[in-house]
């Protein structure tokens, strides 16, 4: 008898913990959510992407102001500009997170990839340049070392020093465009700025009291004269 009691006690128990209520329960835990703000990001818009999910589907209009879960994938995007990378929000339920935009349009994209490209072969001449510069010198060192004939023509001249130093120029004019260009071209960038709670508290100045030294009529020099 004792034995039917357990087993029909282990079958209800499980029955209700594989229950659709239970699930439902656990169904039930609401998402947590923070207030977002956008700065800076006048016709933009935020979009998210659930786990799993193949597709973005808009949340909001910059400035935003409103909940949104914590928990999720989002990106900014807007007209004439490159989406930015994946974000992931950081934060506690209830705060109020600041996401600052600093956006790329795809013509300073296009831009960027020119000065990436001219620079690359700007970089790659003056190189070239210079690299001719010191086979040359190089040649002419070995050409002339048993060169002893005063006037012979079968002795090099050494190459002009101007070769050397137009590779040189060129090379930092290159190289120069070249790290412009990627950061012209560097994707729209979205920072979290730290919530208030984080933020370090500025010394309130006004507040501290400013102590005034005391005078006293006591005489610095007391006795009988």
């Amino acid at each position: 008898m004792a034995t039917v009691t357990t087993l029909v006690a282990g079958a209800t128990l499980a029955l209700s913990l594989g229950s659709p209520c239970a699930a439902r329960a656990d169904d039930d835990v609401p998402p947590v959510t923070v207030r977002l703000h956008m700065k800076d990001a006048s016709g933009l818009a935020l979009e998210t992407a659930g786990p799993g999910a193949a597709t973005w589907t808009k949340v909001c209009d910059a400035p935003c102001d409103r909940e949104v879960v914590l928990d999720s994938t989002y990106r900014v995007v807007g007209p004439e500009m490159a989406p930015s990378s994946d974000l992931h929000l950081r934060g506690h339920a209830g705060e109020r997170l600041v996401l600052d935009v600093n956006r790329t349009t795809p013509k300073q994209h296009r831009t960027g990839k020119a000065l990436v490209i001219g620079g690359a072969i700007v970089l790659g001449i003056g190189g070239a340049l210079s690299a001719g510069y010191g086979i040359a010198s190089l040649a002419d060192n070995n050409s002339t070392a048993g060169c002893d004939v005063a006037g012979s023509t079968s002795c090099h001249t050494s190459p002009p020093a101007a070769l050397l130093w137009t590779g040189v120029a060129l090379g930092a004019v290159g190289l120069g465009g070249l790290i412009s260009g990627l950061i012209v071209m560097s994707p729209t960038s979205v920072q979290q700025e730290p919530p208030a709670a984080e933020r370090p508290q500025s010394a309130d100045l006004g507040a501290t009291p400013f102590l005034v030294p005391r005078f006293t009529s006591t005489p610095l020099v007391s006795g009988t004269f």
